[in-house]
């Protein structure tokens, strides 16, 4: 009986330990996708552009200067680590992406928006 009561008990901390994992992986999931909300990735600037300054400051000054924004909180600014590619039609160096993290979600909304509406305006001349 007293065996049969270790299995059991043996047994049921197993399942805990699982349910438990499962927790911590679902918060660690949703964690990792509220940290990325607040990225955008910026593609086509060339690369060696930032090299009289950060990358962090060529970001504010595009955002600043060719899009129109006053104050943008811009936490971070890098290029990407990935492996450079040829572009298929010219051969030529794609440049890598540059990702930015901004300190709102709003403000991340508020760029797509703008860069989409200037897109539509530049289509349409």
């Amino acid at each position: 009986m007293n065996q049969e009561m270790e299995v059991v008990k043996q047994t049921l901390q197993k399942k805990a330990d699982i349910v438990r994992v499962e927790l911590l992986e679902k918060k660690l999931e949703e964690m990792e996708n509220r940290s990325k909300r607040n990225n955008i990735s910026i593609w086509n600037i060339p690369e060696g552009a930032e090299k009289d300054s950060s990358c962090l400051a060529l970001v504010t000054s595009i955002l600043m200067e060719h899009m129109g924004f006053k104050e943008i909180g811009v936490m971070r600014a890098h290029r990407t680590n990935i492996k450079r590619r040829q572009s298929a039609t010219s051969g030529a160096p794609v440049p890598r992406p540059v990702h930015v993290y901004l300190l709102r979600y709003t403000a991340k909304e508020y760029i797509l928006h703008n860069a989409a509406s200037k897109i539509k305006r530049e289509s349409f001349s």
